[in-house]
């Protein structure tokens, strides 16, 4: 009889391991899966920030960051805030 309620314990036990495992898991994916929408959501607004702000898109540039010869004094100065914001 003990035998029996001692088994029924260890398979209780394995099947609650089991269970915390998938939920473990799932929820992983869940947040993983949210932390890509996030991030996409944030660079998609960048993107259309860029697109309405002549300025910022000339300072960013469309291929990474040009020269900063480029850029004339008010460019040069919206560069330098953008870069303290990031620091």
């Amino acid at each position: 009889m003990s035998l029996l309620v001692q088994s029924l314990g260890v398979l209780g036990v394995i099947g609650s391991l089991i269970f915390v495992g998938i939920e473990v898991k799932q929820n992983s994916v869940a947040v993983r899966s949210a932390s890509d929408s996030e991030f996409a959501d944030a660079f998609q607004e960048l993107n259309l920030v860029m697109a309405s702000n002549e300025s910022l898109a000339k300072v960013l540039g469309r291929d990474g960051y040009l020269s900063r010869e480029a850029l004339d004094p008010i460019e040069r100065e919206f560069e330098l805030q953008l870069c303290s914001m990031t620091l």
